[in-house]
Order: structure tokens, then C-alpha cells, then sequence
């Protein structure tokens, strides 16, 4: 899929100063890099950004840094001042640091403190002016960028090209003018891929794909295949992936530089099929995006597994829900590092107070000494039916001293004994509707309560109009 005539997306090149007494790549070390940097979104990969130095820099895999400042170290080693603006980590604070720590990759930026998007060094083009303006002595670019900025384009050269030339990565000279530079690596476009069974028939069909009718399901699969205007080409012959790969120079090699010995990972536990399946993909997405260091999945029976696995450091991540959150902090010493955090109102877990349609409560405050009917322990409703009891009784109450004795508190050394039946959110309705009081859980759970999507065994004996939101 093309939005331009080319064979692929883009190709990288060297371009070095022809008075820098570069002639070979041996000639790099202590060079002004002028470099692109970070931050350009889907125009420039962290892999490819990063393949120039990876091909010329062994790691020193530095036990005591993370493997992304091991990057940034060896590079400030090896390059004299230099220019590599933009983020370096996601950090804001981590990427002070590094760059107060590591000056001289910031020290050709047109400021070099913040050495940040929009430097006047940073960029496309950017690169390329902080080597012509006679400030750097090699470039890493995109041909197109290169040639357009020359003048062999048709649009006005920015500097004479007999000044520079491309290096190449077999450690020759090749003139700016060359009708078939040397490039170190390209991008391939992306393509549809299909089972070989069936690929010559979706090839088929994409191919008589258009916009001609906005109404059609050709315009509307065209418009999710498509995030700007593109041409589908089709290939003559079709062939496997890896072969398709292999066509754009180095792109498969850029993803397979050796590891550290021993290699680092981050282990991530799963507790499911569908877990293990979700890590599996992340792990693969994460090489394509270049994240370091590298996600290992492993299986574990049960959560608890999984969370006694990273006390004793034998795994590092778990997903944990809001149920669990709680006794994970407590029991399992595990700290939360990321949470999911929905902006519309009605995908949040939102706990509300369901009351029988006739009975005497009208206020949160008419609920003491009620029969209640809670999900979980310690999960987001426990929690919040907490605070509120705090809040009404400005006094630290427990939920089993507030309720009835035998309510539904889940509590290890509450009196009751509840079924497992009146465990989770449909559960405590259940426990509502069987002799409960009061029930908290969430407004979802009711809704699909209320409109008829819940259709246990239970529920027939119930209508939703039994019931209020108190």
C-alpha cells in the first residue's frame, strides 16, 4: 500500500561532510553525528533510527543501566559532539536525567539544553542542516530528504552536493549525485497479508478496491485498510512475507542485533490461555517497535502463582483487577505501575446502592444495621462503600460494625458464611434478591440486570421493577 511512487516507504542513507576526512566507516569515531532524533511519529521507527549506531557500536551490556542508556552511553562514547534531539524515553523526568548525563549527544542542537522536538537540528530535515550548516560531519536521513535538500528534485538545493557525498556501510565514497546511492537500510511498505490458500483471491478483491461509493463496503474496508490516501499495487507474483521482507535492504537484520549475554527481559506471568495469547502478541509488537528490553511470557497456574513468582523475583509483571489490587499491595509487597483509565462516564466501574422497590431506606445514612449484600473484599465497591461510611459517620467505621451480622461482607472473620453464588457483581444482586437488604455493585451489572440480559436461573423469579437505585 503506496502513497508515492517508489519501491518502498523510505530508504536510509549516510551523508558525510567531504571535508571531514571520512572515507570509511573506521573513520566515524570522535565524528560530529548529526541525527534526526526522536519523537517524528510514524515516520521514523526506533529500530531504523537507532540502526546506524547499533551497526557501528558493540553494546557493553552494563549490568548497573538500563539497556536504552546502554545504547546512549556507548553512542556518546564512540561520536564526538552531536545532535540527537527529542525524547529519549517516555520519561519526561528519566529523559532530563540522561540527557544531563550524557551532554555531548545534545551538544550540536541549536539548543542544546532542552535538545527537544523542534530544535532547529532536530527532524528530517533538521539532520541535514546541522551537517551543511558546518556544524556535524555525517548525517543519517532519508534519501528523499536528501535529495530534495540538494536540489535534485527540482526544488531548490539547500547546499552544493559536490561538498558531500554517501557513505556506504562496505566502507566506500559514493557522490550526492549517484543515480543509485548506497543505502544502509529501507522500510518496505506495508502490505495485506493472507493465508496462501487464499491469497490470489483477496489479491483480487483489494485490487478493485475504491472511494467511488461512499455508501459501499469497498469504500468502508478501503477507509480502515488506509489512514491517508494510498495506491494498492498489486505484486506480480504473490510470495511469503519473509521474501517480501528480504527486499528492502537490511530491514530484517535491523531486528536481529545479538542481545546481551545474559539476555535481559522483562517476564511477564499469565494466568490464562487468552493472557498468555495477548503477551505473546505484545512480545512480538514490542520487537517490531524496538522496546528494550525484550517481554518473555510464562504460564502460572493462578494469580496468587503469579504474584508469589514476583515477590520472590521470578517474574516481574502481572495483571492484576481491581478486586485483587488491594490484598497484592498487602500480601504480595507488588506495586501498581499502570492502570486502565476510561474518560467516558459510562465505561467506568461506577458502584451504586440497589434497595428493594418498598423498602424504608431513602439515604445512604438509613443503611446502617442493613442487611448487605457486597461483590468482594477489599475490591473497588468494598472500597467505596468504605469512604462513603467514613464520610457520613466522620468516624472509621468497618463495613461488618456498620452492616447487619450477617450480611454479605466477604470479610475472612466476618459471622456469615455466604454462598459462592453471591460472589462478583451479579452475585450480590442475586444476594439481594434472596433475602439482602441492600446490594452494591456495579451500574452495568444493573443495567444488564434491568433490560433483561442477565438470564440465570435466579432472575426469572425477580423483575428489575422489584427493585430501585437508592
Amino acid at each position: 500500500m503506496r502513497s508515492h511512487e517508489t519501491n518502498f516507504e523510505y530508504e536510509i542513507v549516510a551523508v558525510v561532510d567531504n571535508e571531514a576526512n571520512i572515507h570509511t566507516v573506521h573513520d566515524l569515531r570522535g565524528a560530529k553525528l548529526c541525527h534526526p532524533g526522536y519523537g517524528l511519529g510514524n515516520h521514523w521507527t526506533e529500530v531504523l533510527a537507532n540502526y546506524f549506531e547499533s551497526t557501528l557500536i558493540s553494546k557493553s551490556c552494563n549490568p548497573e543501566i538500563s539497556l536504552t542508556e546502554d545504547r546512549i552511553s556507548a553512542s556518546a562514547k564512540y561520536f564526538g559532539p552531536s545532535c540527537k534531539a527529542g525524547p529519549w524515553v517516555p520519561d519526561p523526568k528519566q529523559d532530563r536525567i540522561l540527557k544531563d548525563r550524557y551532554p555531548s549527544l545534545c551538544q550540536l542542537c541549536y539548543d542544546s539544553y532542552r535538545c527537544d522536538i523542534g530544535d532547529k537540528h532536530w527532524g528530517r530535515r533538521g539532520a541535514l542542516y546541522c551537517l551543511t550548516n558546518g556544524v556535524g560531519n555525517v548525517a543519517w536521513a532519508r534519501l528523499d530528504d536528501v535529495r530534495s535538500h540538494f536540489g535534485l528534485t527540482g526544488l531548490p538545493a539547500q547546499a552544493n552536493p559536490t561538498e558531500y557525498s554517501y557513505l556506504c556501510a562496505d566502507g566506500h565514497l559514493q557522490p550526492i549525485t549517484a543515480e543509485r546511492p548506497c543505502v544502509w537500510v529501507a522500510k518496505p511498505w506495508p502490505v495485506i497479508a493472507a493465508r496462501r490458500s487464499h491469497a490470489a483471491q483477496i489479491q483480487n478483491l483489494v485490487a478493485g478496491l475504491n472511494h467511488n461509493e461512499p455508501n459501499s463496503w469497498q469504500n468502508a474496508l478501503l477507509s480502515l485498510l488506509e489512514n491517508y490516501h494510498i495506491e494498492i499495487v498489486t505484486l506480480d507474483n504473490v510470495i511469503p512475507i519473509d521474501d517480501y521482507l528480504d527486499q528492502a535492504t537490511a530491514f530484517q537484520s535491523a531486528y536481529s542485533f545479538p542481545e546481551c549475554n545474559p539476555p535481559r527481559s522483562i517476564v511477564y506471568c499469565t494466568t490464562s490461555i487468552i493472557q498468555h495469547v495477548k503477551c505473546s502478541w505484545l512480545q512480538e509488537a514490542s520487537q517490531v517497535y524496538g522496546v528494550e528490553p525484550n517481554i518473555q511470557c510464562i504460564r502460572s497456574e493462578s494469580l496468587d502463582s503469579c504474584m508469589d513468582d514476583i515477590k520472590y523475583k521470578a517474574a516481574d509483571v502481572v495483571l492484576v483487577d481491581h478486586e485483587h489490587r488491594i490484598r497484592a499491595q498487602r500480601d504480595y509487597n507488588l506495586v501498581p505501575i499502570l492502570y486502565e483509565f476510561s474518560q467516558d462516564m459510562h465505561e467506568r466501574y461506577a458502584v451504586i446502592a440497589v434497595v428493594h422497590k418498598d423498602s424504608k431506606f431513602k439515604t445512604f445514612a438509613d443503611l446502617e444495621y442493613a442487611k448487605a449484600c457486597l461483590p468482594s473484599y477489599e475490591g473497588p465497591t468494598h472500597l467505596s462503600v468504605q469512604e462513603t461510611i467514613v464520610n457520613i459517620t466522620q468516624r472509621m467505621t468497618t463495613l461488618q460494625s456498620y452492616f447487619h451480622r450477617d450480611s454479605c461482607t466477604w470479610h475472612p472473620n466476618a459471622h456469615r458464611t455466604c454462598p459462592d453464588t453471591y460472589r462478583g457483581d451479579e452475585g450480590a444482586l442475586r444476594c439481594l434478591a434472596e433475602g439482602g437488604e441492600v446490594a452494591f455493585l456495579s451500574s452495568a451489572i444493573y443495567k444488564n440486570y434491568t433490560v433483561g440480559n442477565i438470564t440465570a436461573k435466579w432472575v426469572r423469579d425477580t423483575r428489575h421493577k422489584s427493585f430501585r437505585v437508592l
